[in-house]
């Protein structure tokens, strides 16, 4: 029987290095394919321009597809990586209207 791992789990020991290029997936909350809608797909980019503005997080690249985001960033000066994909989250949340993310 395989082990029982939880993502949390993996959070467990994360550690955040300014200048460590990251690879982020966020998946939408019951996979709903909320950034099908265009509008919403705005908000989400418009959220990812904002943490490369604020110098907290470098974009490198990014997929957006209808029910997840692909982030491939590279952590600011005194980022960490936890704070930036949750403000990202919460800011997109905030934006579109309701819950929208799967915790994690």
């Amino acid at each position: 029987m395989a082990p029982n791992f939880h993502t949390k789990d993996l959070r467990l020991a994360r550690f955040s290095q300014p200048g460590q290029i990251y690879l982020v997936t966020a998946v939408t909350l019951d996979r709903e394919p909320v950034f099908s809608d265009f509008s919403a797909a705005r908000i989400l980019i418009a959220a990812l321009r904002a943490a490369q503005t604020s110098g907290q997080a470098d974009t490198l690249a990014f997929v957006v597809m209808p029910d997840h985001l692909h982030w491939l960033l590279s952590l600011g000066s005194g980022a960490d990586l936890t704070a930036e994909v949750q403000a990202v989250k919460s800011v997109t949340a905030h934006r579109v209207g309701g819950k929208v993310w799967q915790r994690g």
